[in-house]
């Protein structure tokens, strides 16, 4: 019978070894098989040691190599010796200086920004047309850009893309009316994307049509209006949707709304227009007018710019 049994040791300065020790209990093993266990245990031995000791040599090595640049990183300076940073950038790489961004004075209270396109300044409708190019012929009356129901829509002379708009609306007494009847209009950015324009006083209507929203696509985070007769202003951040020159859409419409200050529609991405009957499809498109929509109700607007962007 024959069994093994494996030492693991060390020798002096010498690494580590493991040894298999191989002892029989027959008297008569066979010899030619024990030396060829001799050879074997001796070269297994041998290798073993072999590559501990190159481990431990390249360790050492790179030791050396690590001491050697440490010590060339170091320089005399007034008898002290001072450590320098491996590596050194200048703050001047990660800086640019040009293009210089424009100035822009911004504007008091509710003025505009000195950039901007004044879209109604209260006294004419110079900047708007009809849908069938002719004068547009809402009424402007006290400061006020009013809807006279049943003339149609109005759009802006000048087309837009990507831009940043001011409108202040004022919803009309409600009388008897409720829900879509009830002082509603509607903001046409490029004459086909809506951000609905409604009476958000105790107002119920479908979440996706009530003021603050993307029509027929998002609801608004919250419902900001104040009251009935009061100015609502809205701040609409857009970023138009782009088409290759194959009429494909390379990227969708985001918007972000904001109304009388407070957040209602952060950075959405539009699923295409909004139409009041269907669902939302893009067609090609380049810069377009802004319109502002007939819904057969008086709602007043004032102080309406625009900044490309």
């Amino acid at each position: 019978m024959v069994f093994s049994k494996r030492i693991i040791g060390h020798h002096g300065n010498y690494p580590r070894f493991d040894v298999i020790i191989i002892i029989s209990t027959h008297k008569k093993v066979n010899t030619e098989k024990m030396k060829c266990f001799s050879i074997f245990f001796t070269i297994a031995l041998f290798a073993n040691s072999t590559s501990i000791l190159a481990q431990q040599n390249n360790g050492q090595v790179q030791t050396n190599r690590r001491g050697q640049q440490g010590e060339a990183q170091t320089q005399q300076n007034g008898g002290q010796i001072q450590q320098l940073p491996r590596q050194q950038v200048a703050p001047e790489s990660s800086e640019w200086h040009y293009p210089v961004p424009p100035k822009v004075k911004p504007g008091v209270g509710t003025k505009p920004p000195d950039d901007a396109i004044i879209l109604f300044d209260g006294k004419d409708l110079s900047k708007w047309k009809a849908r069938d190019n002719s004068a547009a012929v809402w009424n402007v009356k006290d400061g006020e850009l009013v809807i006279e129901p049943g003339k149609g829509a109005i759009l802006t002379k000048e087309y837009f893309g990507d831009c940043q708009l001011h409108i202040e609306f004022k919803s009309p007494a409600p009388e008897r009316h409720m829900g879509q009847n009830r002082g509603n209009s509607g903001i046409m950015i490029q004459s086909r994307y809506e951000i609905q324009v409604l009476d958000g006083d105790n107002n119920p209507t479908y979440v996706n049509g009530m003021v603050g929203s993307v029509y027929k696509q998002q609801a608004p985070t919250v419902n900001a209006y104040t009251k009935n007769g009061e100015w609502q202003v809205y701040d609409i951040y857009w970023k138009a949707p782009r088409f290759g020159t194959n009429g494909e859409l390379e990227a969708p419409a985001m918007v972000t709304v904001v109304l009388n200050g407070i957040l209602v529609q952060n950075n959405y991405v539009l699923k295409g227009n909004t139409p009041y009957i269907g669902f939302p499809k893009y067609d090609a498109h380049g810069r377009m007018p802004l319109s502002l929509q007939d819904h057969g109700t008086k709602v007043s607007f004032r102080n309406i710019w625009i900044r490309n962007l």
